[in-house]
């Protein structure tokens, strides 16, 4: 839900843009005290033309739903245009380009006391069904020195420097990638690799089926110390998860392609 503080239902597009600008500051919990640009058109209380959000070079890495209790009255209305872009947003210092089109998004004006919420609702009574599009995309080099970085970290906490890493991620078919990387570590005079490989596969069913997910390292050393991460992993091997069962407004996932070349990219669909 999006917090709009104390009052009424807006009346005007003006109250209801400042009033969503302060909500999503407050959900999506910025990193800075920066505004982003937002924009609404209100038509009546039952019909919001648009709204849209620019949330580019905003770090969502707080971002958090907020479900509030006490709900005293509810009343049913419908975004026919949502619009939000990010050109990138930043994820724990990832820049991740974004671009989200949605259409007929049933939501609620929620009461909660004297404080009034927006909810969007997971279908409804509608003339037009919800439909949405989604596209993400990183840069690979961008997504390399994350993941080189988040490494670097873990391995550091355990005694160990990083001297080397390098990854691949290929695409597999339309629906799917493989990544394998391979990172070196050291301890005094010890220096090892480490093997990080997986797959991820969405077949015509919607269905994601994780496999070859697999830590490794011909040093029985550094194999006993990643010996507990590897067990963690081992249960996701042949991981399979309904893609399909999700919904957005109602609109369930329709179709998913992946991209792979300078950067990874993924463009999903939602209809009903």
């Amino acid at each position: 839900m999006i917090p709009l503080g104390p009052g009424p239902i807006p009346l005007t597009s003006a109250e209801l843009r400042d009033r969503l600008a302060d909500g999503l500051r407050r959900t999506l919990a910025p990193q800075s005290a920066a505004g982003f640009p937002v924009d609404a058109d209100l038509v009546s209380a039952q019909a919001v033309a648009f709204f849209r959000v620019d949330i580019t070079g905003v770090d969502i890495s707080r971002a958090h739903d907020v479900t509030p209790r006490g709900i005293t009255q509810t009343d049913a209305a419908t975004l026919e245009s949502l619009t939000v872009t990010g050109l990138p947003a930043m994820v724990r210092g990832l820049p991740v380009t974004l671009t989200a089109d949605a259409a007929n998004v049933p939501f609620t004006w929620v009461r909660v006391g004297d404080d009034l919420w927006v909810n969007p609702e997971d279908g409804g009574d509608q003339t037009l069904p919800a439909s949405a599009h989604i596209v993400a995309s990183v840069e690979a080099g961008q997504l390399e020195q994350f993941l080189r970085a988040e490494i670097e970290q873990r391995v550091t906490e355990r005694g160990f420097k990083l001297k080397g890493f390098t990854m691949d991620v290929v695409a597999e078919g339309p629906r799917g990638v493989s990544v394998r990387a391979e990172a070196t570590v050291g301890k005094s005079i010890l220096s090892a690799k480490v093997t990080v490989t997986g797959r991820a596969i969405i077949d015509e069913s919607m269905t994601l089926v994780l496999s070859d997910i697999e830590l490794s390292s011909g040093n029985p050393v550094v194999s006993a110390v990643i010996g507990q991460v590897s067990s963690r992993l081992a249960p996701w091997n042949d991981r399979r998860i309904d893609l399909a069962s999700y919904t957005f407004a109602g609109a369930r996932l329709q179709h998913v392609a992946v991209s792979v070349d300078s950067s990874v990219r993924v463009a999903a669909s939602f209809g009903s």
